[in-house]
């Protein structure tokens, strides 16, 4: 719906203004909150529509082939930004679960406790609701964990 918007929008203004930047937008949205299917989809439609509004806009080449390879390359470029977003989103939510978690362990770590814990106290405080908290911090644990081979 937004690219035949855009489309529209890019069709109204003629062939001669650049209408790149807000092509990308819905591409770069569908990368980050989408699958990659569905983003590589609005890659290809976005590429499409950019093409068609132009030549329904007036333009007008020597050759058949032009607006062939004009619609390739943009599409290249989408599918680059498509594929870049999509590694940096998996590189940030493993950065995110790194920081999250021991690296030993797996276990939640004290910047997930007090993160836990400042949203378990807002929904308390938003519901009206008591809220209560166990913190058990075992010293020298490990002189109890290793006799054990644990």
């Amino acid at each position: 719906m937004e690219i035949a918007v855009l489309g529209a929008i890019d069709f109204s203004t003629g062939f001669e203004l650049s209408f790149s930047v807000f092509y990308l937008m819905p591409v770069a949205i569908a990368a980050w909150y989408a699958e990659k299917k569905t983003a590589l989809m609005i890659s290809v439609i976005s590429a499409i529509v950019w093409q068609l509004s132009n030549q329904l806009a007036g333009e007008c080449f020597q050759n058949i082939l032009i607006p062939i390879w004009n619609t390739s390359t943009r599409l290249v470029v989408f599918l680059t930004v498509v594929t870049l977003l999509i590694k940096l989103k998996g590189s940030y939510l493993h950065q995110k679960s790194l920081a999250q978690t021991d690296f030993l362990t797996g276990a939640a770590n004290s910047r997930t406790f007090y993160e836990t814990i400042q949203i378990e106290m807002m929904r308390s405080s938003r519901y009206k609701r008591c809220f209560t908290i166990c913190y058990l911090d075992a010293d020298n644990f490990k002189k109890i964990n290793d006799p054990l081979r644990h």
